[in-house]
């Protein structure tokens, strides 16, 4: 994906030094206009490019081949292309190597020789023992189009799940390692979108959207989306639902769990802002979802728990944020209990270390970290 990014910053830098290259006309194709409009409150909206909204019409095809055939032809005459080509890979042309992470007994981190298109993940049975490849997104596939998504351990650490998302696309696949063999389990989930794996037992928690008619995979609207349950070498057809409210089909829910998986957190958003939230003891069979927040007026966000009693960072009517208890036998927001108050910079994150808050601030762009 990193070349992707490569000739994109490379074609836009030669395009601003394209003055120097003598004039010429440029016949760019034609576009077609049909006669379209749709009336908005009495006003009549011309749309003339409509039939550009079906991508895989043949003439939309047809239209997009020779777009890039346009500005292919363009590109290709820059004289000193390659040059800068040269340069910028000699600049990007150094190892990067992420922060090491400790999952059970053994250390991953993110490694990039140079120019790979992704960062390769390495373990390391202990931290001076040599590191070997645990798992290498650059070899999903030949043309580097699909990415790693993201990682997922469960939570005995025994397991590693990890979505990937081919050719830039929202929509996520999901697969399952055996961190001791590095085995790739049968386990393979689809039509997943803005989901990660929320590990519970022998199994995770995630969010699907009902699978697309055959040519609408990239256009289908992101509607009725559901929370289920998946266990481990289990079919996708076989998984438990969790969640699913069909009076309500644009409002997404999205499932988390504590990290002993203890507590699943139901999570549902309007839009890129503020959320409700439910949550569920796992621990005691048939009990149901106890509302905490039920409006979207907000952000919430559950750390983890103690003794049972929910800790949680919220900007409710706090817009600096600060860290709250929830006791789910009390779970009315006027029986929270505020752990850290609100501060003059802005609270972005708090991780719970042993008996410890570790509090991320932003002070003047400047990341400052508070212990508690």
């Amino acid at each position: 994906m990193r070349n992707i990014t490569y000739l994109l910053i490379g074609s836009a830098i030669l395009i601003v030094l394209l003055h120097n290259i003598a004039p010429e006309p440029l016949l760019y194709p034609k576009s077609a206009k049909i006669i379209a409009s749709d009336k908005y409150h009495g006003v009549t909206v011309s749309d003339p490019y409509r039939w550009l909204e079906d991508d895989n019409s043949l003439q939309t095809k047809a239209w997009v081949e020779k777009q890039n055939a346009f500005t292919s032809s363009y590109l290709r005459r820059i004289p000193y292309r390659r040059k800068i080509e040269k340069r910028l890979k000699e600049l990007w042309d150094y190892p990067t190597h992420s922060t090491p992470f400790q999952k059970g007994n053994k250390i991953y981190f993110y490694k990039n020789e140079g120019l790979q298109n992704q960062s390769v993940l390495y373990v390391q049975d202990t931290p001076n023992s040599e590191a070997r490849i645990f798992l290498d997104p650059n070899n999903f596939s030949k043309d580097g189009t699909v990415a790693l998504g993201g990682i997922y351990f469960s939570n005995d650490n025994r397991y590693m799940g990890y979505a990937i998302q081919r050719a830039g696309s929202d929509w996520r696949e999901f697969y399952v390692l055996n961190v001791e063999t590095g085995q790739l389990l049968d386990d393979h989930l689809k039509w997943l979108k803005f989901s990660g794996m929320s590990w519970s037992g022998e199994g995770f928690y995630y969010n699907a959207f009902p699978e697309p008619t055959e040519g609408d995979e990239l256009s289908a609207s992101n509607e009725n989306s559901k929370v289920f349950y998946h266990r481990l070498e289990t079919k996708q057809e076989q998984d438990e639902l969790i969640f699913f409210d069909p009076k309500t089909p644009r409002i997404s829910p999205y499932p988390s769990t504590t990290n002993d998986g203890r507590f699943l957190m139901l999570y549902r958003s309007k839009g890129t802002y503020g959320q409700s939230l439910a949550v569920k003891d796992l621990s005691k069979p048939g009990t149901s979802f106890i509302p905490i927040v039920t409006d979207y007026s907000s952000e919430i966000s559950i750390i983890d728990h103690i003794d049972g009693q929910l800790l949680a960072i919220t900007d409710r009517n706090t817009p600096n944020r600060k860290v709250i208890l929830i006791d789910l036998e009390n779970p009315n927001e006027s029986s929270w209990k505020t752990v850290i108050n609100e501060q003059e910079h802005v609270l972005t994150n708090v991780n719970l270390v042993g008996n410890k808050l570790f509090a991320h601030y932003m002070v003047d762009i400047v990341s400052e970290w508070s212990i508690y």
